[in-house]
């Protein structure tokens, strides 16, 4: 059973897991974009193809180390299993007689109120699953590069593998992406319950494409 908290550290919970997953999808995102922008700009990228490689892998070794973060297990960190305990530990919190006496201060507190302030179980559970490697191979396979990669070198796989790991072990742009928004997701939807506040999921400037700029500078330069 979870050690009893206060609303205010469930709160902090929630923003801590929410910036793992939010800076795994703005690293994420540059990373996609560069990819896709990368033909456009053959010139440019051939000027310094060494710092460009790099500054690729930088930012998806970054969003991977994030996303192992907000999907970890270990019980002295902070994670999305972990919130999930909590949330579902502290349902008292979830309700509308609750959310009104935290809120009590703000002017527009009983309009807030009229939204659903009730935990969601049978969503709750779902959550847990998909946030589970037992019961999500999508999960299964990030702590694998987690625990094989990305924090360890592993001995086997480096010197003995049984095989491609990419292939034992896939983690394919379409599931990091399912990783970073269902995790958003679900941050979110415990974030609106209990405090009637959501995150965004863009960058201001220039929703994340600031790279462009610089590509266009090289490209400027070169004519």
């Amino acid at each position: 059973m979870p050690k009893r908290i206060t609303a205010g550290e469930l709160s902090k919970q929630i923003n801590c897991v929410e910036r793992e997953l939010f800076n795994a999808k703005v690293h994420y995102d540059i990373f996609k974009g560069l990819m896709d922008d990368w033909p456009k700009h053959l010139p440019a990228i051939h000027q310094s193809p060494l710092f460009w490689n790099t500054t690729m892998e930088a930012h998806m070794g970054a969003a991977l180390i994030r996303l192992c973060r907000a999907y970890d297990k270990d019980e002295s960190s902070i994670h999305l299993s972990r919130l999930l305990r909590a949330v579902e530990a502290h349902a008292d919190f979830f309700s509308e007689a609750s959310f009104r006496e935290r809120h009590k201060a703000n002017p527009h507190v009983d309009s807030l109120a009229k939204h659903p302030r009730t935990l969601g179980l049978a969503q709750l559970q779902r959550d847990r699953e998909f946030c589970d490697p037992e019961q999500n191979p999508i999960v299964e396979n990030l702590q694998k590069w987690r625990n094989f990669i990305l924090a360890h070198s592993n001995y086997r796989e480096a010197v003995r593998p049984l095989g491609d790991f990419h292939t034992r072990y896939p983690l394919p742009f379409s599931d990091i992406e399912t990783l970073v928004m269902e995790g958003l997701a679900i941050v979110n939807r415990y974030s609106g319950l209990l405090d009637a506040m959501t995150y965004s999921t863009q960058v201001a400037s220039n929703h994340g494409k600031d790279y462009q700029f610089v590509l266009a500078a090289i490209d400027i330069l070169q004519c």
